[in-house]
């Protein structure tokens, strides 16, 4: 219990990192500004495109009216989305390359070809989650359960008891594989330090495995620890939000408006975006916080590995 016995001494030296160094402090503010931006370019978008006579005239079945306008928004969001993640995802390399640094790691140099292997990780990752690659008598779980099901979807022709008993089997057990997946994206959590560490993909991924062999139940207590402080702090950041929320959904349940209506009526809502924005600031920190922890972990456990 590597991470957990040390688990104060890491939130403690990852909160220090964040709130003192130059770089991540940039980096936070940066992401804290882009979180605003999005929501206020959601409100903008909602408040002059989607309205709630929009709303109640498509619910009115008069829905090829307002046809272009909601391609025209949608492809807008879809656009943007695009490029936020973008954005995102260069902000986190360059987090998890200055938290390698602070470690005293020395990461690969930034290329336009590694950031783009980089924005692809998470798709190689998830294929070797799914199918077990560095452990497949794991993905044998998954096959015997895909070979129930299809037996017994043709033997409900036959005998409708015995094909319905293979077919909730084999639905239970792939139920449980995704237990199996869950358990292989922990062990591939440092997989994004490791490249922007080493540059390599197989090689990172086998090593992160590697690195958090026996050490799955302790990460998992982890962030879950840090889930719960988080949400905490968030739901005292939100609360006057909330209360809003409650106060703009009373007045038009009296008022006789559908949950829609009011749902377009928030998100048209000036002061319940303002109200929104410590809740991003928070949002923000985190993601600057989580990575930079993560580095911690990778590097406390690695440290270990070494001494043993």
């Amino acid at each position: 219990m590597q991470i957990t016995n040390n688990l104060g001494k890491l939130i403690k030296t990852s909160f220090k990192s964040c709130t003192q160094d130059k770089l991540l402090k940039k980096y936070f503010l940066i992401l804290a500004i882009l979180q605003i931006i999005s929501m206020f370019t959601a409100l903008i978008l909602t408040s002059t495109i989607l309205t709630p006579e929009m709303l109640l005239d498509v619910q009115a079945g008069n829905v090829m009216t307002y046809l272009p306008s909601l391609i025209f928004y949608f492809a807008i969001i879809f656009t943007f989305a695009i490029v936020i993640s973008l954005i995102f995802a260069i902000i986190g390399y360059l987090i998890i390359y200055r938290g390698l640094e602070l470690v005293g790691k020395k990461p690969q140099k930034i290329d336009f070809v590694r950031f783009i292997k980089f924005i692809f990780l998470g798709l190689v990752t998830a294929f070797y989650a799914i199918f077990s690659v560095f452990n497949l008598k794991l993905f044998l779980i998954f096959v015997v359960g895909l070979i129930l099901i299809l037996i017994g979807a043709l033997s409900l022709i036959l005998n409708s008891v015995l094909g319905g008993i293979l077919l909730t089997v084999g639905l239970l057990i792939l139920f449980a594989y995704l237990f199996v997946i869950i358990y292989n994206l922990y062990r591939l959590i440092f997989i994004e330090v490791l490249f922007i560490e080493k540059g390599e993909v197989r090689k990172g991924l086998e090593e992160s495995y590697n690195i958090t062999k026996g050490n799955v139940l302790d990460i998992i207590i982890a962030f879950f620890v840090i889930g719960i402080i988080i949400a905490i702090i968030l739901v005292i950041v939100d609360l006057p939000n909330t209360i809003y929320v409650f106060m703009i959904g009373f007045a038009q349940g009296v008022s006789g408006s559908t949950s829609e209506v009011t749902q377009l009526t928030l998100m048209s809502d000036p002061i319940y975006w303002i109200l929104q924005i410590p809740s991003a600031v928070a949002t923000a920190f985190y993601l600057v916080f989580i990575n930079v922890f993560i580095v911690n972990a990778y590097a406390l456990l690695v440290h270990k590995k070494q001494k043993k």
